[in-house]
């Protein structure tokens, strides 16, 4: 599970909506915006798309977001740039953007891209901003709830696709994987529930418990054998 999003920005036209058909929300429209916290943290980036980017580890996010953007439907007016159909999947949640520093050794020097404005040249490729996916207002409380005694299920003996199992790590959730069940890294920014709800939780817990449906709402048990 891939934590973090390294985002790509698709220009914004505003347009008379008359007589168009839905497009799908799968363009973001970006804000500067002012944030009253300020941490950093240490990341490792791993790339959807490898190659042409490859894995930037240890990479240096100033926790203090600069960017709010948004899902929203483009409709698009008169333009005399070129167009191509390409059509992106349905956006959800919004992101928050940070300044992202990484040590790019091996970044491509330019790619040939294309949008619904044509197909380009672009060069001068540097590390900039990481967008992390975020909700508006605060997440639902995570509630533990403790079962009886026992032996903690290992993840490796959890059903697929249910995973109730335990990694023994807040750093790792119990995940499916090919019809099993694996430990597979998870971002501690994300608790139980907050990035996927019931019936299939996912998220961090401490210790050995796992982020589990707990009569429709994710929480943090120790499921037991």
């Amino acid at each position: 599970m891939r934590s973090f999003l390294a985002c790509t920005f698709t220009a914004i036209l505003t347009a008379s909506a008359s007589g168009a058909y839905a497009q799908p929300y799968d363009h973001l429209r970006c804000f500067k915006i002012k944030d009253s916290t300020s941490f950093t943290a240490a990341v490792d980036l791993v790339p959807l798309h490898e190659p042409p980017f490859d894995l930037s580890a240890g990479c240096t996010v100033k926790v203090r977001s600069r960017e709010l953007c948004v899902p929203v439907e483009k409709v698009l007016g008169d333009t005399n740039a070129p167009s191509l159909s390409i059509t992106g999947q349905d956006l959800e949640n919004a992101f928050l953007c940070y300044t992202v520093k990484c040590v790019d050794d091996s970044l491509p020097q330019s790619l040939t891209m294309s949008d619904q404005f044509g197909t380009r040249q672009i060069s001068g490729v540097r590390s900039s901003k990481m967008c992390a996916p975020a909700i508006f207002g605060a997440p639902p409380p995570t509630t533990t709830t403790t079962q009886p005694a026992g032996t903690p299920r290992s993840c490796v003996d959890a059903t697929a696709p249910a995973c109730d199992g335990t990694c023994g790590d807040q750093n790792f959730a119990c995940v499916p994987d090919n019809g099993a069940c694996i430990c597979d890294g998870v971002d501690v920014f994300f608790p139980c529930g907050l990035i996927q709800g019931p019936p299939s939780c996912l998220g961090s817990c401490d210790g050995q418990h796992s982020c589990v449906d707990e009569g429709g709402s994710c929480a943090c048990a120790l499921v037991n054998e």
